[in-house]
């Protein structure tokens, strides 16, 4: 297979989606609030219409917002849940044919990640963090140093 037919080509559609994704990032937007309308939008962001509603059905297609049919209608925010990701994920893990042992393998770095920014952050889960260690209960972690300074900062916190 040569690079060139490896190398695929970014559609306009999913460039106009992916600059309105980072627009809503921009303005702060939550679950029901409503975009501008189709017409306020092509004159936003340098495409045709063809290409804008291909971004907002891709848009729509990934549970990020829902599109209301109609003149004058502007799309709608949806919230994002772990039961709007599913779908998608569910269907590029299938495709992609993971398996669970898959799934572990790329969790754990990020949940080892994730423990060590939240002991860091909160005394709190430093003490359940340090009591699922202890009985064995939790994932191996790289930096077994953090698991005493857990146990200080909890004997400081009982004091």
């Amino acid at each position: 297979m040569t690079l060139r037919r490896r190398l695929r080509l970014v559609k306009t559609g999913e460039l106009i989606a992916q600059e309105i994704v980072s627009d809503m990032r921009a303005a702060r937007v939550r679950g029901g609030d409503v975009l501008q309308t189709e017409t306020l939008m092509l004159r936003q962001y340098p495409t045709g219409r063809a290409s804008l509603r291909q971004a907002l059905r891709l848009l729509e297609a990934c549970g990020v917002l829902r599109v209301r049919s109609g003149s004058g209608r502007a799309p709608v925010i949806s919230a994002v849940t772990p039961a709007s990701v599913a779908p998608l994920m569910s269907t590029f893990l299938s495709l992609s044919h993971a398996t669970y042992a898959d799934l572990h393998d790329f969790l754990l770095p990020v949940e080892m990640r994730l423990d060590r920014m939240a002991i860091a952050t909160n005394p709190v889960y430093c003490l359940i963090v340090g009591s699922l260690r202890l009985i064995g209960n939790a994932h191996p972690t790289d930096a077994p140093d953090q698991t005493v300074t857990c146990y200080k900062e909890a004997a400081r916190l009982q004091a």
